[in-house]
């Protein structure tokens, strides 16, 4: 998909209420267009239900851009999404692992179960002492 059709499927597709539009008109060019396929990329994985939020899509375009990224949230904030989407997002020809630490056994198998059928990417869990 080229630039032109990507910003056209964007704003065809992704209702404007939804849009992070503010954040993205800080972005320069090829960051803009990096946030604007992972908003499409989300809509269509959670099944038209999810746009990234500005601090998801503020993480997902550090790790896309090889910057360190902490996020420092609650539970349910949302913090899983931009590692989704930046899995999503990267070329499949580079074979890359993401590695996603969690301290919480409930949560690790959560995100097993709910990665998977959701982004279709292979998810394994390893616990250390079991």
């Amino acid at each position: 998909m080229n630039e032109d059709e990507l910003n056209d499927s964007f704003e065809k597709i992704i209702p404007r209420l939804r849009m992070p539009s503010d954040y993205l008109d800080q972005l320069n060019e090829k960051d803009r267009l990096t946030a604007r396929r992972a908003c499409l990329l989300a809509w269509f994985v959670t099944g038209g239900t999810q746009v990234p939020r500005d601090i998801q899509l503020q993480s997902c375009l550090a790790m896309f851009n090889g910057q360190d990224s902490l996020v420092y949230a609650g539970t349910g904030s949302g913090k899983t999404l931009p590692i989704a989407l930046n899995i999503l997002l990267e070329d499949p020809a580079k074979k890359r692992v993401t590695l996603t630490i969690s301290p919480l056994k409930r949560l690790q198998i959560t995100q097993v179960i709910s990665y998977h059928p959701s982004f279709s990417h292979l998810t394994q869990k390893f616990n250390l002492g079991e």
